[in-house]
């Protein structure tokens, strides 16, 4: 990255205009995405579909974004950070308006695939930029100022995305994103010029590994739809696995033989980047699951309209912006490992408790709960994101925090599909319509809650499993380190 700073710009970038224009991609992520969740229940009403089929509304943006962010980074070392970032925000502007007209279920599915792409895009360069631009004594509060953009994103973005929904249609909700995407253009351009990339050694970019990344994760969706459908001992399943397992070890084969690998053994050779990425991955099984999951306990179980089901996911949104502030100074003061493990054992027991939620017959404890999982993720993200990327000491920065973010995708995909698949356990999953769900005894509905987030919890143990080794990593370098500047004593001649 020494080699872009070389080319940039000659006067001193803002850094002050870099992080607000980073934050915008951060914003823009999650005001998207919550849009879409809040109306989600709206979109399976007027197709007619279960929480199955309206998964891969998630799942097919988390498909595409999964298999680009690495890529991304690469192309970003390449051809320079900010000139694809700038494309990150016309991707999503053009494949948004592509989902507001969407003609039909499978278009729609489409289009969200496509502005994957974008998403992508926007979380290598926004985390690659940060890492390469901010002074590193501020890098906490720089992860804790683009974690807050995304709280901010969740906090418009549910009630936006209810309300337009509620007044209009779903499909205006979609129409939220382009003025956003507009205006972090606008504040990109002020804040960094385009410019030329690192990487200018001739070698072609490994797009087979992409591709493979890509079919992988798509036969092991498929796999997993086809045991719910079918059953875990059908051919289907087991022509998907087999199908998702030799795409692994094709994208195993390119990477291997390519001249420029899409995963360097180096970064995976650093345990406390490798150790924070795998954290990361099971941290976002629960929450992407739950941000599923909520607007349908809202909407089903409570019995809210969509416009209230959005306000109330405004309280998690809204702790999130108090705690994640307070998590960002500690991680710049206090072990980040210690932090994680705390967030990810409190996350855990929320949701192994989120069934006395459901027995409850007012709605202030779900809120409550809500705020319980805020304060757990805001001493989570930010100073996990934090510790990774102060870890990686290569040069390439778009590079890892592609594979960091690829990471974390990962864990949003399995989450939403893992979670759906506890909660249709015991249910007929290809007849769980919204209907049929709305008609169910409030016993099996509030079971297959209690199913979902259980498995949410196991995640979460994994994860906090993760940030011990990272703490004892971390612990054992910092003994390391005091070891070494201690003054050797020189004993005198007699």
């Amino acid at each position: 990255m020494k080699d872009t700073m070389t080319t940039a710009a000659p006067h001193k970038p803002d850094t002050t205009l870099v992080l607000l224009a980073t934050a915008c991609a951060s914003y823009l992520s999650r005001l998207d995405s919550h849009v879409v969740n809040i109306s989600l229940p709206s979109i399976a009403a007027q197709f007619d579909i279960g929480t199955t089929k309206a998964s891969a509304i998630v799942v097919a943006n988390l498909l595409t974004s999964t298999s680009a962010l690495i890529l991304a980074g690469k192309i970003g070392d390449k051809i320079g950070l900010v000139r694809l970032f700038k494309w990150g925000y016309a991707i999503s502007i053009f494949s948004s308006l592509a989902c507001a007209f969407a003609p039909s279920f499978s278009f729609l599915v489409a289009a969200r695939a496509v502005q994957g792409l974008g998403s992508a895009i926007l979380q290598a360069m926004g985390f690659a930029i940060v890492a390469a631009y901010m002074p590193r004594e501020k890098t906490g509060r720089a992860f804790a100022t683009v974690s807050t953009a995304a709280a901010l994103g969740m906090l418009t973005g549910a009630p936006l995305g209810g309300f337009i929904t509620q007044l209009l249609s779903w499909r205006w909700a979609f129409m939220a994103t382009p003025p956003v995407a507009v205006a972090a253009i606008l504040t990109l351009n002020r804040a960094l010029p385009n410019q030329k990339g690192a990487d200018s050694d001739g070698h072609q970019l490994e797009v087979s590994g992409a591709l493979s990344i890509f079919a992988a994760l798509s036969a092991l969706v498929l796999g997993l739809n086809a045991a719910k459908y079918y059953g875990w001992h059908s051919p289907a399943t087991a022509l998907s696995f087999t199908a998702a397992a030799v795409a692994a070890l094709l994208f195993l084969h390119y990477d291997k033989t390519a001249a420029r690998p899409l995963f360097k053994s180096a970064v995976f050779k650093n345990k406390v980047f490798l150790h924070a990425s795998v954290a990361q991955f099971f941290a976002y099984m629960l929450l992407t699951g739950s941000n599923f999951f909520f607007p349908f306990y809202l909407v089903l179980y409570r019995g809210l309209s969509t416009a209230q089901a959005g306000l109330c996911m405004m309280v998690y949104s809204v702790a999130y912006i108090i705690f994640a502030p307070l998590a960002g100074r500690m991680a710049d003061r206090v072990n980040p490992p210690l932090l994680c493990t705390a967030g990810m054992a409190s996350g855990a027991l929320a949701a192994l408790l989120f069934p006395l939620v459901l027995k409850t017959g007012g709605h202030a404890a779900g809120l409550i709960w809500l705020v319980w999982l805020a304060a757990s993720y805001s001493f989570t993200l930010a100073p996990n994101n934090a510790f990774a990327m102060r870890g990686n000491k290569g040069t390439d920065q778009g590079t890892a925090a592609g594979i960091y973010n690829t990471m974390a995708n990962l864990g949003m995909i399995l989450g939403v599909l893992f979670m759906e698949t506890a909660f249709v356990w015991k249910l007929p999953s290809h007849q769980a319509t919204v209907q049929y769900l709305s008609a169910l005894p409030r016993v099996e509905l509030a079971g297959a809650f209690g199913r979902a987030y259980a498995a949410g919890a196991v995640a979460c143990l994994f994860s906090m499993a993760l940030a011990l080794l990272m703490l004892r990593d971390s612990l054992k370098l910092a003994r390391r380190n005091l070891q070494c500047n201690q003054p050797k004593t020189i004993t005198p001649l007699p």
